[in-house]
């Protein structure tokens, strides 16, 4: 599977769930996902947002080497809202480390200061 070309083929569960089946716990594969998720355009963001959060789910230890560059990422201002409640739904599921739990909060009460100001 070329995996940005599956990304874009489709926008939908089923294939999102099929890329994360494809993925499965492969570090390898993952890695090319994080890559795709820290790196590309909007689109292939999002969508493998959707398809890293079906993998961790699964697989959390896979996302250990990538932690520090995925809450990173939750910094960035042009970042969609969708990309932040997938990640924030992974990292519910896993202990954060130490050094990291100042970023976290801060990107979590953030999003939530931010989405309430929508609603208002």
């Amino acid at each position: 599977m070329e995996l940005r070309s599956a990304i874009l083929e489709e926008h939908s569960k089923e294939q999102t769930l099929k890329i994360a089946a494809w993925i499965g716990g492969d570090k390898k594969r993952f890695a090319s996902l994080v890559a795709l998720f820290l790196q590309d355009e909007y689109r292939v963001v999002q969508r493998a947002a959707w398809s890293l959060r079906h993998v961790a789910e699964k697989h959390p230890a896979l996302l250990l080497p990538h932690l520090d560059a995925i809450v990173e990422r939750l910094g960035d201002k042009d970042i969609p809202v969708a990309v932040k409640r997938n990640v924030m739904a992974v990292l519910q599921g896993i202990p954060i480390p130490e050094n990291l739990h100042g970023p976290v909060m801060n990107y979590c009460f953030d999003f939530l200061r931010t989405r309430q100001k929508r609603l208002l």
